[in-house]
Protein backbone atom coordinates (compact mmCIF):
# COMPACT_ATOMS: atom_id res chain seq x y z
CA UNK A 1 0.00 0.00 0.00
CA UNK A 2 1.26 3.33 -0.81
CA UNK A 3 2.39 5.42 2.15
CA UNK A 4 0.27 8.39 0.96
CA UNK A 5 -2.72 5.99 0.85
CA UNK A 6 -1.91 5.49 4.64
CA UNK A 7 -1.58 8.76 5.68
CA UNK A 8 -4.81 10.30 3.76
CA UNK A 9 -6.21 7.08 6.06
CA UNK A 10 -4.91 8.39 9.56
CA UNK A 11 -5.84 11.99 8.58
CA UNK A 12 -9.45 11.16 7.42
CA UNK A 13 -9.19 8.86 11.10
CA UNK A 14 -8.83 12.09 13.11
CA UNK A 15 -11.29 14.40 11.10
CA UNK A 16 -13.78 11.69 12.06
CA UNK A 17 -13.47 9.92 15.43
CA UNK A 18 -14.65 6.71 15.61
CA UNK A 19 -17.92 6.15 17.26
CA UNK A 20 -18.65 3.03 18.91
CA UNK A 21 -22.09 4.08 19.73
CA UNK A 22 -23.22 4.21 16.20
CA UNK A 23 -21.11 2.27 13.96
CA UNK A 24 -22.88 2.36 10.44
CA UNK A 25 -23.17 6.01 11.11
CA UNK A 26 -19.62 6.45 11.53
CA UNK A 27 -18.59 3.77 8.96
CA UNK A 28 -20.43 6.17 6.37
CA UNK A 29 -19.16 9.01 7.77
CA UNK A 30 -15.68 7.80 7.10
CA UNK A 31 -15.72 6.52 4.13
CA UNK A 32 -17.35 9.28 2.48
CA UNK A 33 -14.40 11.43 3.45
CA UNK A 34 -11.74 8.88 3.32
CA UNK A 35 -13.19 8.86 -0.19
CA UNK A 36 -13.25 12.50 -1.12
CA UNK A 37 -9.56 12.90 0.25
CA UNK A 38 -8.56 10.35 -2.36
CA UNK A 39 -10.24 11.71 -4.93
CA UNK A 40 -8.92 15.56 -4.31
CA UNK A 41 -5.42 13.54 -4.08
CA UNK A 42 -5.66 12.31 -7.71
CA UNK A 43 -7.29 15.51 -8.62
CA UNK A 44 -4.69 17.59 -7.62
CA UNK A 45 -1.56 14.73 -8.89
CA UNK A 46 -3.20 15.54 -12.23
CA UNK A 47 -3.80 19.80 -11.78
CA UNK A 48 -0.04 19.80 -10.26
CA UNK A 49 1.62 18.20 -13.62
CA UNK A 50 -0.37 20.25 -15.68
CA UNK A 51 2.07 23.12 -14.69
CA UNK A 52 4.66 21.13 -16.25
CA UNK A 53 3.48 21.83 -19.90
CA UNK A 54 2.06 24.20 -21.87
CA UNK A 55 -0.72 24.64 -24.40
CA UNK A 56 -2.98 21.96 -25.55
CA UNK A 57 -1.57 19.60 -23.12
CA UNK A 58 -1.60 21.96 -20.31
CA UNK A 59 -5.44 23.02 -20.97
CA UNK A 60 -6.09 18.81 -21.26
CA UNK A 61 -4.92 17.88 -17.78
CA UNK A 62 -6.28 20.78 -16.10
CA UNK A 63 -9.41 19.87 -17.48
CA UNK A 64 -8.95 16.60 -16.47
CA UNK A 65 -8.09 17.16 -13.18
CA UNK A 66 -11.81 19.27 -12.75
CA UNK A 67 -13.23 16.33 -14.84
CA UNK A 68 -11.87 13.51 -12.00
CA UNK A 69 -14.24 15.73 -9.52
CA UNK A 70 -17.44 16.68 -11.58
CA UNK A 71 -17.14 12.61 -12.10
CA UNK A 72 -18.04 12.40 -8.60
CA UNK A 73 -19.85 15.08 -7.64
CA UNK A 74 -16.98 17.27 -6.10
Amino acid sequence: MNNRIKEIATSTLKKVPFNMNNFDKWMDEYLIEYSRAVIFECSDVVRERSKEWEGDKQMILKSTAVDILDHFGL
